[in-house]
């Protein structure tokens, strides 16, 4: 876990593992590299992240589930061995025309969240207040931190020799 955090240039101090898990998993997001996004990005094209198994914009879940409810319908056998011929076998009866129907299927609602994207962006901003607020005791609310804005920002994670004064409390 130490080797990863000096890795990717995040500064730590000597605490439990469960710790350092969680310093990872905060950091996770920022140093994930994807090959095939690099690939993408040297042909100027677009990552699109879509939800995970949501067929509203997703049009292989829909033909994954068309596929499982067709083996589901005609399975007598209950054998892995009959299943994977039918998927296969319901995989080449799915042709071009199907495929059509369920990307226009998929086009309908992405053009619905096309529309609403700019109402929900406009009601996002009137509720985002200001940072830079004042409490009831004059103080700068904006410079409480939780404890992932610590762990961030150095709370555990301070550099390997910046412990000495925790330690010296």
């Amino acid at each position: 876990m130490k080797a990863r955090l000096l890795e990717i240039n995040i500064p730590f101090c000597d605490v439990l593992k469960a710790q350092l898990y969680d310093l990872i998993k905060l950091n996770k997001s920022e140093h994930n590299y994807y090959v095939i996004e690099q690939i993408l990005a040297d042909k100027e094209r677009p990552v699109l992240r879509l939800p995970l198994y949501y067929p509203d914009l997703n049009p292989n879940e829909r033909i994954w589930a068309d596929v499982k409810q067709w083996v589901a319908s005609k399975n007598t056998t209950f054998k892995i061995k009959n299943v994977q011929h039918m998927r296969r076998q319901r995989f080449e009866e799915i042709g071009q025309e199907e495929w059509d129907n369920v990307c226009q299927h998929v086009d309908k609602p992405e053009q619905i969240y096309y529309e609403q994207e700019g109402i929900i962006e406009d009601a996002i901003e009137r509720i985002i207040v200001e940072d830079n607020r004042v409490n009831s005791n004059g103080t700068d609310e904006s410079s409480d931190m939780s404890e992932s804005d610590d762990l961030r920002s150095g709370g555990i994670g301070r550099g390997p020799n910046s412990c000495e004064e925790d330690k010296i409390t």
